[in-house]
């Protein structure tokens, strides 16, 4: 009889351990986050990083959304052209594994061809592709880096590809213009 007590009290105070555990614990907070990004978008980077850092410090945030924030400072960090700690925060991104992993590839891909490391941008683009076969931006991407690397039939196939995947963005439709004039391709 003792011993059926201490296991119903021990559950009994699990149970209310855990209740008050999730009754205390912070709602997730977007608000930084959000700040952050629109930041981002305006070329504020430094500040969007300040923004990102206080979100990920006291934002509760999930996994996901944790995944999207060093996402986003690595694009703070790339608007930065600090390419190499951008790499390093894709990678951190990655490490959560995000739904969208193909975006954290296609970012670090933009990384790797700013720091012309062109072999490594089109292996980033062409994971994005193993994961979202259709992914029109990172067609684009691949052409842009085939068009630096002077393999410009590659480039146009990728370019037209891209757009047939529904990437209509007009630098891609004026980049198949431009190569069908300089390089005189059809």
């Amino acid at each position: 009889m003792h011993f059926s007590k201490i296991v119903l009290f021990s559950l009994i105070g699990i149970s209310l351990s855990a209740c008050l555990t999730d009754s205390s614990q912070k709602e997730e907070n977007l608000a930084d986050c959000i700040k952050g990004w629109s930041l981002n978008q305006r070329g504020q980077y430094t500040n969007a990083l300040n923004l990102y850092d206080r979100c990920i410090e006291y934002g509760n945030l999930t996994e996901g959304n944790l995944s999207r924030t060093y996402r986003n400072i690595g694009i703070a960090y790339r608007g930065l052209k600090e390419y190499e700690k951008s790499i390093d925060y894709f990678n951190k991104s990655m490490s959560f594994k995000p739904y969208d992993k193909q975006n954290d590839y296609i970012n670090r891909g933009n990384s790797w061809s700013d720091l012309k490391q062109y072999q490594k941008a089109l292996n980033d683009y062409s994971m994005a592709l193993e994961i979202a076969p259709r992914n029109g931006q990172a067609m684009y991407n691949r052409a842009l880096v085939y068009e630096r690397m002077g393999r410009l039939d590659d480039a146009l196939s990728e370019y037209k590809l891209a757009v047939k995947n529904g990437y209509t963005s007009i630098d891609v439709i004026n980049a198949i213009r431009r190569m069908n004039f300089l390089y005189g391709k059809t």
